[in-house]
């Protein structure tokens, strides 16, 4: 499952799932979408996060996860 701060950054519609990081107050950055299957997070989605929060990570010079 997703870390707590994760999934703080995940918004929750009826049928969708977005991903998202706000790195300051101009700047949100998607992350993924997917379709919501179940009420938990699919393992490849979670594993889809958490490399694209690194690569951004990677280029902004911060950590995020």
């Amino acid at each position: 499952s997703l870390r707590r701060r994760q999934r703080q950054m995940c918004i929750r519609e009826e049928n969708n799932r977005v991903f998202y990081i706000t790195v300051d107050k101009e700047n949100i950055y998607l992350l993924h979408s997917c379709r919501k299957q179940k009420n938990k997070t699919e393992k490849k989605d979670a594993n889809i996060v958490r490399k694209r929060a690194k690569e951004l990570g990677n280029m902004l010079g911060r950590k995020f996860i």
